[in-house]
């Protein structure tokens, strides 16, 4: 049978349109000037993808992520953030698929974002699988990023994010 492991991220908008992904174990409050809020509840860890940390706020190279900070998010554009999260293994069962699906109160809000990642993401039904080369062992992690499509002609027809993005959860599901 396989495992499931869970991170959940809470995903909104703010009015200088930004956003904002903050980690804490467990924790159910909301900064008020946050776009983003990330709470892990598994044996994945989040950590920053790039050398540089661009995006992503650690207290230290490989700590967990606490913040993706992506400020002056472009309305009316496609925009795309790869490559800024690492997933990590940190359990002892192998890895074989990671899959996300967002859920919103405007169903609008959850179709103008998209996982993407340079090892390939497939849409599924409701959401997006990663399926890493060979899987992910113990201790191994796997790339990925968010796209924001605010073109009014997109699956979305947002041009902006809403206040309601607030109410935004992404789910990461991983399953060996």
């Amino acid at each position: 049978m396989p495992t499931r492991r869970q991170a959940i991220i809470g995903l909104g908008s703010a009015a200088t349109g930004g956003a904002v992904v903050s980690a804490g174990a467990f924790s159910s409050s909301v900064a008020a000037d946050a776009d983003m809020r990330v709470v892990v509840v598994s044996e994945l860890r989040l950590v920053a993808a790039r050398e540089d940390g661009a995006y992503v706020d650690a207290d230290a190279e490989g700590d967990p992520v606490e913040e993706i900070l992506i400020e002056e998010l472009n309305r009316n554009a496609f925009s795309e953030f790869g490559g800024i999260v690492r997933a990590l293994n940190d359990g002892d069962l192998p890895i074989e698929e990671l899959t996300f699906t967002f859920e919103a109160a405007e169903e609008r809000v959850a179709d103008a974002l998209a996982i993407v990642s340079e090892e390939g993401v497939t849409e599924t039904d409701g959401g997006y699988a990663l399926t890493p080369d060979g899987g992910l062992g113990p201790g191994e992690g796997v790339e990925f990023g968010l796209s924001v499509d605010l073109l009014p002609e997109g699956a979305s027809g947002l041009s902006d994010l809403p206040e309601s993005a607030a109410e935004l959860e992404l789910t990461i599901t991983a399953e060996g």
